[in-house]
């Protein structure tokens, strides 16, 4: 970006602020706002979104009133991740705001309240729901199929960070009630194409559970389940047990995908004893499961897939993007800040004839695609 600002044919502007404060973030961000090409008085927006890091916790309250009250664009979405992304930034400790405005008119969009129930797409035809949740919330994932439907596909992530869950709408959302969901649902007719990498890779063949209870797995393929994660993992990791649970995760293949696609869910006990594992789901016999493991050189290797074969999908150069990545990726995964960002726009500004293209978003506890919650993984929206 050049002086921390993008726009695309006047549709979407973005803009990013840091300080030592949180008022100084937001004043940088907004400034470099106001200094785009025609300022934000020609500004036809009535669409923004924001992403800030934890650092900006002392302004959340007066965040969204004073971003209506400076850039007259009043409906306001987003939440507080464990980094957030602007174009190839990668921001965590020191206080930092992202912010993109679209001109998208009110008759186009629709509210979701995390309070009351998920908004009906009957009738209304394919929409893309723009959605940010707390991973506190015992709804939720009732509450991503009820609001995703038939015909409406769903983009977004879970809060991040530590212990801070808030979520920006219509007002604060900081309580775990209903479904926990807020957000936009935006008119179909508005083309995007969509994108998801994995951050983990297969490390053996895909297992059927024939024995569990809760969250407790007994046995795959009639085999004691511990016995069949040291031959999967190898002999290295099977000596060290503690390691391969900070390492390995277990993944739950979906069926009905038109890609190799999974749901990553932890590892999150061993007992030696009797050969069970433990994973962070429900589980019941008969469902498939596969052990995969966590790494840099995977990860990057799909997201460059993810990359090119969303910008084929979407056959126009992108107008803007939004990214939702997981806490434990970025610098936690690639080992370098701003990594995974550069990875993302360097390959938006090729197919955008090397111009940047106005991408923000942000690292939480969970990433939502279509009507699924997913962990691990990247997930990308283009705006064509």
């Amino acid at each position: 970006m050049t002086d921390g600002l993008s726009a695309a044919a006047s549709h979407f502007r973005d803009a990013y602020g840091l300080g030592d404060t949180p008022e100084q973030a937001i004043d940088a961000a907004l400034t470099r706002l106001t200094a785009s090409e025609g300022g934000l008085e020609r500004s036809s927006a009535e669409l923004g979104v924001v992403y800030v890091n934890e650092a900006m916790w002392p302004l959340q309250d007066r965040l969204v009133p004073l971003l209506r009250q400076r850039t007259g664009v009043q409906r306001w979405i987003g939440t507080v991740g464990g980094g957030i992304i602007s174009g190839s930034r990668e921001f965590y400790d020191r206080p930092a705001v992202a912010l993109l405005l679209a001109d998208l008119t009110e008759d186009r969009m629709q509210a979701i309240d995390p309070g009351g129930l998920p908004p009906s797409s009957a009738g209304l035809g394919p929409r893309l729901g723009i959605v940010h949740g707390d991973p506190r919330s015992p709804g939720l994932t009732d509450g991503l199929m009820a609001l995703a439907g038939a015909e409406s596909y769903l983009v977004g992530g879970l809060a991040g960070g530590a212990d801070r869950f808030v979520t920006f709408g219509e007002r604060v959302y900081d309580a775990p009630a209903g479904h926990g969901l807020s957000g936009v649902l935006l008119d179909g007719t508005l083309p995007v194409a969509v994108g998801l990498t994995q951050g983990c890779s297969p490390v053996g063949p895909v297992r059927r559970i024939t024995s569990a209870e809760r969250n407790i797995v007994a046995e795959l393929d009639e085999r004691p389940a511990l016995e069949v994660l040291k031959e999967d993992v190898g002999e290295l990791l099977a000596r060290d047990l503690r390691r391969a649970a900070g390492y390995i995760h277990v993944a739950f293949p979906l069926q009905n995908s038109d890609r190799s696609d999974y749901l990553v869910r932890n590892l999150v006990g061993i007992d030696a004893e009797r050969g069970l594992i433990a994973v962070g789901e429900a589980v019941e016999p008969g469902r498939a499961m596969v052990f995969v493991r966590r790494d840099p050189a995977s990860a990057r290797k799909d997201l460059e897939r993810m990359l090119t074969d969303t910008l084929a999908r979407a056959k126009s150069p992108p107008k803007a993007a939004l990214y939702f990545s997981c806490v434990a990726r970025g610098r936690s995964l690639f080992g370098e800040e701003g990594l995974e960002a550069t990875l993302v726009q360097q390959a938006l500004s090729r197919a955008n004839g090397g111009s940047e293209v106005p991408t923000i978003g942000f690292f939480g506890n969970g990433e939502i695609c279509h009507d699924r919650l997913y962990g691990y993984t990247g997930v990308l929206t283009l705006f064509l």
